[in-house]
């Protein structure tokens, strides 16, 4: 081979001259894992940390989850007279992608109970987690018999009004008169229909058993619009029951204490779904009760 031709060959396996003016170029020592190499990389280029869940620039973006959820905690029974819960979460924020934690129970394809199911198995679960001082209070109180003994054995499911009357009577309940008010504003509800006030009377025990009987119903709610009532137990005892922030909870035909609206329960399908609202609804039934 001529010496002119061996040049060639050198000069083009061998590294180019740097420019003038530049920084020779630092060759990277070679590596037992190309591949691992070349994803040490693409890490470096991203900005160091793990590669998972960060963006390669001109890689397709990968949708994250918001850093907060966003799901509206809907009312247990009139959305327009009950308290909106919401919490609103943040975006715009890179994330990595989703762990374990950030992924659902249902998602997960974890069954959770019905509303149904967790009476019977534990009703305490159905309850929030997260309840003031106050409400605990009450619930420990009436569960050691200190309040609310009137209404724990009080089943008025199937009576006609006036022997619901005449059984509240009888046991030592007294009759206030009252019109439905706003949960919110306290302003009285006027009937579509005729603009009047919507009667609703109030049963008072001493003990704080109460029973609410709406006997020309509620035209205005969307869920409940006929002729009804409800157990509950006021907290403390002795507290007016034409405020609806007294009344602590509501108490089933069993004496079970449950929820008085959705922002007091651990719905586990969430109020916007159909099998959150489903759960919701069953609740609202059990704590509702029609007249014969």
């Amino acid at each position: 081979m001529s010496l002119g031709i061996l040049g060639k060959l050198t000069s083009l396996t061998s590294s180019p001259a740097p420019v003038a003016g530049e920084k020779p170029r630092e060759r990277h020592p070679a590596s037992p894992n190309p591949r691992g190499y070349a994803q040490d990389t693409l890490q470096r280029r991203a900005g160091g940390g793990s590669p998972v869940g960060r963006a390669v620039a001109g890689s397709p973006a990968v949708p994250q989850p918001a850093s907060g959820s966003a799901g509206n905690l809907a009312a247990l029974y009139d959305p327009k007279r009950a308290a909106l819960y919401t919490q609103q979460g943040q975006s715009g924020l890179a994330r990595p992608l989703a762990t374990p934690a950030s992924v659902s129970a249902a998602q997960a394809g974890e069954r959770f109970l019905t509303f149904a199911e967790q009476l019977q198995r534990d009703p305490s679960k159905i309850w929030n987690t997260s309840l003031t001082p106050r409400l605990a209070g009450a619930i420990q109180s009436y569960k050691m018999g200190s309040t609310g003994g009137s209404v724990r054995t009080l089943n008025l499911i199937n009576k006609p009004l006036a022997e619901v009357r005449q059984d509240l009577i009888r046991r030592g309940f007294q009759l206030e008169q009252s019109v439905i008010r706003d949960v919110q504003t306290g302003a009285p509800v006027l009937n579509p229909t005729t603009g009047k006030e919507l009667p609703m009377e109030v049963w008072i025990h001493p003990d704080g058993g109460m029973v609410r009987i709406k006997p020309e119903g509620d035209p205005t709610s969307r869920f409940r619009p006929q002729p009804h009532l409800s157990v509950s137990v006021l907290y403390p005892p002795g507290a007016s029951g034409h405020n609806f922030n007294n009344e602590a909870f509501k108490v089933d035909a069993s004496g079970n204490p449950l929820p008085k609206w959705a922002a007091d329960a651990s719905n586990p399908f969430g109020a916007e779904t159909p099998a959150g609202k489903k759960w919701l609804d069953d609740l609202a039934s059990r704590t509702h009760i029609n007249f014969a």
